[in-house]
Protein backbone atom coordinates (compact mmCIF):
# COMPACT_ATOMS: atom_id res chain seq x y z
CA UNK A 1 0.00 0.00 0.00
CA UNK A 2 1.27 3.49 -0.26
CA UNK A 3 0.07 6.65 2.12
CA UNK A 4 0.24 10.33 0.51
CA UNK A 5 0.83 12.68 2.89
CA UNK A 6 0.84 16.62 3.28
CA UNK A 7 -0.67 19.25 5.61
CA UNK A 8 -3.47 20.48 5.22
CA UNK A 9 -3.30 23.61 4.34
CA UNK A 10 -4.50 25.85 1.65
CA UNK A 11 -6.43 22.86 -0.15
CA UNK A 12 -3.01 20.75 -0.56
CA UNK A 13 -4.61 17.60 0.11
CA UNK A 14 -8.04 18.44 -1.60
CA UNK A 15 -5.69 18.74 -4.80
CA UNK A 16 -3.86 15.39 -4.48
CA UNK A 17 -7.01 14.09 -3.89
CA UNK A 18 -8.27 15.33 -7.34
CA UNK A 19 -5.04 14.56 -9.06
CA UNK A 20 -5.35 11.15 -7.91
CA UNK A 21 -9.16 10.66 -9.00
CA UNK A 22 -7.94 11.96 -12.48
CA UNK A 23 -5.44 9.66 -12.49
CA UNK A 24 -6.37 6.36 -11.11
CA UNK A 25 -6.87 4.72 -13.89
CA UNK A 26 -3.07 4.62 -14.35
CA UNK A 27 -2.27 3.13 -10.91
CA UNK A 28 -2.47 -0.91 -10.88
CA UNK A 29 -4.13 -0.56 -7.09
CA UNK A 30 -6.15 2.33 -6.65
CA UNK A 31 -7.34 0.93 -3.82
CA UNK A 32 -3.98 0.36 -2.17
CA UNK A 33 -3.25 4.33 -1.80
CA UNK A 34 -4.26 6.64 1.49
CA UNK A 35 -4.08 10.44 1.68
CA UNK A 36 -4.23 11.83 4.55
CA UNK A 37 -2.27 14.81 6.46
CA UNK A 38 0.69 14.79 8.68
CA UNK A 39 1.67 17.83 9.94
CA UNK A 40 5.14 17.90 11.42
CA UNK A 41 3.88 20.22 14.18
CA UNK A 42 1.26 17.95 15.68
CA UNK A 43 2.75 14.07 14.03
CA UNK A 44 1.73 12.66 17.63
CA UNK A 45 -2.00 12.42 15.91
CA UNK A 46 -0.75 10.75 12.74
CA UNK A 47 -1.38 6.24 13.07
CA UNK A 48 1.20 4.52 11.26
CA UNK A 49 -1.20 1.35 9.87
CA UNK A 50 1.75 -0.64 8.64
CA UNK A 51 5.24 -0.25 9.34
CA UNK A 52 6.66 1.25 6.24
CA UNK A 53 9.37 -0.48 3.68
CA UNK A 54 10.13 3.44 2.13
CA UNK A 55 9.87 6.57 3.10
CA UNK A 56 10.02 9.10 0.41
CA UNK A 57 9.83 12.91 1.07
CA UNK A 58 10.21 15.76 -1.54
CA UNK A 59 10.79 19.15 -0.63
CA UNK A 60 10.66 19.46 3.22
CA UNK A 61 13.83 20.37 3.73
CA UNK A 62 14.27 24.39 3.32
CA UNK A 63 13.51 25.71 6.67
CA UNK A 64 15.32 25.66 9.90
CA UNK A 65 12.05 25.41 12.16
CA UNK A 66 10.34 23.37 9.76
CA UNK A 67 13.45 20.94 9.20
CA UNK A 68 13.71 20.29 12.64
CA UNK A 69 10.12 19.42 13.16
CA UNK A 70 10.26 16.61 9.64
CA UNK A 71 13.17 14.86 11.79
CA UNK A 72 11.11 14.76 14.68
CA UNK A 73 8.80 13.41 12.23
CA UNK A 74 10.36 11.13 11.02
CA UNK A 75 12.30 9.66 14.30
CA UNK A 76 8.81 8.97 15.53
CA UNK A 77 7.91 7.10 12.21
CA UNK A 78 11.30 5.63 12.57
CA UNK A 79 10.37 3.90 15.86
CA UNK A 80 7.35 2.47 13.96
CA UNK A 81 8.97 1.54 10.90
CA UNK A 82 13.13 0.89 12.00
CA UNK A 83 13.75 -0.61 8.82
CA UNK A 84 12.57 1.65 6.41
CA UNK A 85 14.68 3.21 3.74
CA UNK A 86 14.74 6.76 4.03
CA UNK A 87 15.05 8.86 0.70
CA UNK A 88 14.89 12.59 0.66
CA UNK A 89 14.84 14.85 -2.32
CA UNK A 90 15.48 18.28 -2.44
CA UNK A 91 16.55 21.59 -4.27
CA UNK A 92 19.68 23.54 -3.08
CA UNK A 93 18.42 26.53 -1.76
CA UNK A 94 21.08 28.36 -0.17
CA UNK A 95 23.21 30.95 -1.37
CA UNK A 96 25.98 33.41 -0.15
CA UNK A 97 26.28 36.70 0.76
CA UNK A 98 29.38 39.22 -0.25
CA UNK A 99 31.37 37.54 2.61
CA UNK A 100 30.89 34.03 0.66
CA UNK A 101 28.86 33.06 4.00
CA UNK A 102 25.85 30.32 3.35
CA UNK A 103 22.48 32.44 3.72
CA UNK A 104 19.45 31.52 3.26
CA UNK A 105 17.62 32.85 -0.45
CA UNK A 106 15.94 35.49 0.87
CA UNK A 107 18.96 37.01 3.34
CA UNK A 108 18.74 40.86 4.05
CA UNK A 109 22.34 41.72 4.37
CA UNK A 110 21.89 45.63 4.72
Amino acid sequence: SVTITDVNRGGILDLIQRNFSNNKSLIACPQRLKITELDFFNFSSYECSDPADVILVADVVYDPQITKAFFETLRHLLRHSPNATILIALERRNRTNENSEVVAPNYDSS
